[in-house]
């Protein structure tokens, strides 16, 4: 027997999806948006460095939203890649974030501390929001806020 694959639009249009967020996209500055396009949604994205294989974020916006959506800040160090998107008419965030196993607990925190500052900068009221992504974090003390690094320095504790 067959089984049918569905493509990820056709599930998005199903569920009526409002917002995709995808981690590990593989993007590189030379795929270009029509390539990875759904017709009813806007993609913001942010490519892994040039060199670097794996990686990436994309966040599919539904359009009649991303008419009232602007990018907060996006980006890449080189390690961490991250969108950050406003919704002004439902004032929330969305936050997405690739966060390698290799990465150093220092790198990552240079980005949460810039996506901080940026969102800082809202003002009032305070939008509600939602933060997703592959952290890549083996070890969190969620009540202490206690982090245990990835791969690259196992041995380090951060408190966040």
């Amino acid at each position: 027997m067959k089984h049918k694959v569905k493509m990820l639009e056709e599930i998005v249009i199903e569920t009526n999806a409002m917002v995709i967020a995808l981690t590990e996209s593989h993007l590189r500055s030379d795929i270009l948006e029509a390539e990875i396009g759904m017709v009813e949604f806007q993609a913001y994205r942010a490519d892994r460095s040039e060199g670097k294989k794996k990686g990436g974020v994309i966040v599919y916006v539904k359009r009649d939203i991303a008419a009232r959506t602007r990018v907060i800040s996006c980006g890449s160090n080189s390690v961490v890649e991250y969108v950050v998107l406003h919704v002004s008419s439902i004032n929330l965030v969305i936050v997405t974030i690739y966060r390698p196993p290799t990465c150093k607990l220092a790198e990552f925190k240079s980005i949460m501390n810039k996506i901080k500052e940026e969102l800082n900068t809202l003002g009032d009221p305070a939008p509600t929001v939602v933060m997703n992504g592959d952290f890549n974090l083996p070890i969190i003390k969620w009540e202490s806020l206690e982090v245990y690094g990835g791969s690259a320095d196992p041995a380090s504790k951060t408190t966040a």
